[in-house]
Formats: structure tokens, sequence, C-alpha cells
């Protein structure tokens, strides 16, 4: 697919569109034991 999020989790996007910079991303993770869910800040891409 175009979004990947690689072992260090870093998302990379492939084939970058303008919409993508319209977009508000950010990740979300969830502790496996206690179910504990955490989202970090928004962010948005800058495409040129």
């Amino acid at each position: 697919g175009r979004f990947v999020v690689t072992s260090q989790g870093e998302l990379h996007i492939r084939n970058t569109k303008a919409e993508d910079g319209r977009a508000s991303y950010y990740c979300l993770t969830l502790h496996t034991l206690t179910g504990e869910r955490r989202k970090s800040e928004h962010v948005t891409l800058t495409v040129t």
C-alpha cells in the first residue's frame, strides 16, 4: 500500500498527492496487557 509504518515507528507515504497534505495524521498505540490506548498529537504534511 501507499502507507507503511517501519519497525522504528516511522510513517512512510509513497506516491504522495496534494490531498495527502489536507489530511491529519497521528499514531495510536494499544498496550497489549492493560488495554490502555494512547494517541499522539496530530500532524499534517506539506506536499510540494
